[in-house]
């Protein structure tokens, strides 16, 4: 369940054995951000024993680093959207108009 004013998620389940949950947020980030590093860190707490009562915690790990208890994080990169030149617009412009004419014709022929 996600709350968006205080920025957390939680997840209430079971794992069976030595088994692991991994938990995927999508999230949107503003623009204007670029180059920014966001890193999130979780905290864990576990119930070993079934009755309602944590008996222990801890914090995530990023899988893809090294070592424990590693925050997840990114880095955010400026979005490229590509764009045309004004001659390479004209040239489309051109060329469509172009398709146009001959799908006109093509269309009084029949």
């Amino acid at each position: 369940m996600a709350n968006v004013g205080t920025h957390t998620v939680t997840w209430n389940g079971a794992i069976a054995g030595a088994g692991s949950v991994t938990i995927t947020i999508a999230a949107t980030v503003n623009a204007g951000t670029q180059g920014t590093r966001i890193s999130n860190q979780g905290n864990e707490f576990f119930d070993a024993d079934g009755n309602g009562s944590n008996e222990s915690t801890g914090v995530t790990d990023d899988p893809s680093v090294a070592g424990v208890a590693d925050a997840t994080a990114f880095l955010v990169d400026e979005l490229i959207v590509p764009t045309l030149s004004d001659a390479a617009l004209a040239l489309l412009a051109l060329m469509l108009l172009a398709w146009g004419v001959t799908r006109t014709r093509r269309a009084r022929r029949t």
